[in-house]
């Protein structure tokens, strides 16, 4: 790409000075955050009494052409922008392949994004937080990002959520990070992202502790689909989906007494009137929209069932009475006897 680009900028009699003017140029203007207002999302840190604050990276910022480590990979889409090694939101100085942050108590994890340094976790739980943070590491490479104000109970979810054992191995999943709210939604409260391989919470658009438990286990079976893809294909179908001419259907339970219904008449059809809704396999609404969705619902679901009289349960799973009877809940029970 560079190599492309390159050509095309000497085809039209550009100087080697204009070249490196207009990159630099572009880099200050797009580097300017054009979506929501500024963020609350900080890494706060205090290392030898010096507070510091850092903003978390954001590779929308960089110029799409732009190539610093000269990698073939262009900055707005490399998690590794200097090429040292270090991802980008684990590098103090992501720019500068020679240096990437200090790590005091030699513990593997950087210090700006260590518990033991963090000012985004009360002092009163910080040792307790940094030593789970580290066992977290050492036991699955997952590196927990206090981009946010947390508290003790969520990072010990993430452990809970792993110590299940869905999973042999964690490949498609290194971070989890706790940021404030989403830079182009309001709508957005947590996602898996398969490409950077991280699951991402805004604490911001999220009521309570009960709402950030409900969506983090839920983006966590999302990374559960991609690193044990027969689970789940074995899930969806044994509870009715299937592929027919490039799109998704389901036929409840594969019984042929049930009529097939097409995904995209199903899909974002969250009303009354959704079809879907009829079959107890379904939990909520929003387990619908795609075979990827219900997987993730209908675990989350089946994990926090003992809150189901809670407000926050009851208004996600509006259809959990019937679901408890349905194959789908069946099968969970089925694997948390096996794991």
């Amino acid at each position: 790409m560079k190599n492309i680009f390159k050509n095309s900028l000497l085809g039209h009699s550009r100087s080697i000075g204009s070249f490196a003017l207009s990159l630099v140029i572009a880099q200050s203007i797009l580097a300017i955050p054009y979506h929501l207002p500024r963020l609350d999302e900080k890494l706060r840190y205090t290392i030898n009494e010096t507070f510091i604050e850092k903003d978390v990276i954001r590779n929308d910022n960089y110029f799409i052409f732009l190539d610093q480590d000269f990698d073939g990979i262009p900055d707005a889409i490399d998690n590794d922008i200097d090429g040292d090694g270090f991802d980008n939101i684990t590098d103090e100085f992501p720019e500068n392949k020679t240096r990437f942050g200090s790590d005091l108590n030699n513990n593997g994890i950087v210090d700006f994004v260590d518990f033991e340094f963090s000012e985004n976790i009360t002092e009163k739980e910080r040792a307790k937080a940094s030593s789970l943070q580290t066992q977290i590491y050492e036991d699955y490479n997952i590196l927990i990002i206090p981009a946010a104000k947390i508290n003790l109970k969520q990072i010990r979810l993430v452990k809970e959520l792993l110590d299940i054992g869905f999973t042999e191995t964690t490949n498609h999943l290194k971070f989890v990070i706790f940021e404030t709210t989403h830079p182009t939604s309001w709508l957005t409260k947590g996602k898996y992202d398969e490409e950077w391989k991280q699951i991402v919470i805004y604490k911001n658009q999220l009521k309570n502790d009960e709402e950030i438990n409900l969506t983090l286990t839920h983006e966590f079976f999302h990374f559960v689909q991609k690193e044990n893809p027969e689970l789940y294909q074995d899930f969806i179908n044994s509870v009715g989906w299937s592929i027919n001419d490039r799109y998704f259907t389901y036929q409840h339970n594969n019984d042929h007494h049930h009529p097939e219904i097409n995904l995209s008449e199903a899909k974002l059809r969250l009303t009354s009137t959704n079809e879907l809704m009829a079959y107890d396999n379904f939990p909520s609404e929003y387990s619908t929209v795609s075979p990827e969705e219900m997987f993730a619902e209908v675990a989350t679901a089946y994990l926090y069932q003992s809150k189901s009289r809670e407000r926050d349960f009851a208004n996600r799973f509006t259809n959990f009475e019937a679901f408890a009877k349905s194959q789908a809940f069946k099968i969970f029970n089925d694997l948390f006897s096996i794991f």
